[in-house]
């Protein structure tokens, strides 16, 4: 379902909220995780009824797990910077007005605080919280012609083509694991990697025969065949991809004659 979304224009500013929900998920799920971890720890620390090797042994794989959730949060922090610092300054404002208001519930429960001061505090916190600013995008500022100009098949077409093109192009974002193109499926797009690291899963000749290779920012991975495509492509890291649709590239290619040579060629010897 997400692969057919992506597809269609018409889903942009849908797919973009959904994005960014999903972006923020993971940076909560990996900040809880964080300090989970982190608890564990402590506390492990302070069991001297556990013996030492046991309690090394579950320090160690919660070590483990504590690098890989900072390290992910670290990735989206360099991949998305500005969505990064406003997650962050937005975490922190909810964590300020929650304790606030947990605060002044233990008051009001102990008999220190009215219920009409209490009320309106839950009031003023509650208006605070639905104003806090929305989150950043998660796309830089970029100029998708930039991007295009890296791409072999279009690198040299004039500004005015790669403008035209760049209006028709879509910024993605993909989580680890993430699949970006699946096996079997037909190629319909063009995809410029502008952050992170893709894995590319190639069945070969034999069945049993899968070649592995790695994509990174500046790659780009063409998929104009009317062949079905043998090869997986997952994300490796949080990874932002361009998208630009078949569809646009040949109603372009109509009008210009050397985009329509540069894909006539390409289209010979893929």
């Amino acid at each position: 379902m997400e692969a057919w979304l992506r597809r269609r224009s018409w889903t942009t500013g849908l797919f973009i909220r959904y994005q960014k929900i999903r972006l923020s998920q993971h940076l909560q799920h990996n900040v809880a995780g964080v300090l989970m971890c982190q608890a564990v720890l402590d506390k492990i620390n302070g069991q001297i009824e556990f013996r030492e090797e046991h309690r090394s042994t579950i320090a160690r794989a919660y070590e483990e797990r504590l690098r890989r959730r900072r390290a992910r949060i670290v990735e989206v922090r360099r991949v998305f910077p500005d969505f990064y610092h406003s997650f962050e300054s937005r975490l922190c404002d909810c964590a300020g007005l929650n304790a606030a208001m947990g605060t002044a519930r233990r008051q009001h429960r102990h008999g220190e605080v009215g219920a009409k001061a209490f009320n309106d505090i839950r009031r003023r916190v509650q208006v605070a919280l639905e104003n806090l600013p929305p989150l950043a995008e998660p796309f830089p500022t970029l100029k998708p012609r930039e991007l295009l100009e890296t791409v072999p098949l279009l690198a040299g077409l004039s500004v005015e083509s790669l403008d035209k093109l760049g209006r028709h192009a879509r910024l993605l974002t993909f989580l680890p694991g993430d699949i970006v193109i699946r096996e079997h499926q037909t190629g319909d797009a063009l995809y410029v990697i502008a952050r992170g690291e893709v894995s590319v899963q190639e069945q070969g000749q034999n069945a049993d025969e899968t070649q592995s290779s790695r994509l990174r920012e500046g790659g780009e991975t063409t998929v104009f065949s009317d062949h079905t495509i043998r090869a997986v492509v997952t994300a490796a890291t949080t990874t932002m991809l361009l998208q630009l649709s078949r569809r646009d590239v040949l109603a372009l290619a109509d009008k210009d004659p050397e985009v329509k040579r540069r894909l006539n060629k390409f289209l010979e010897t893929s």
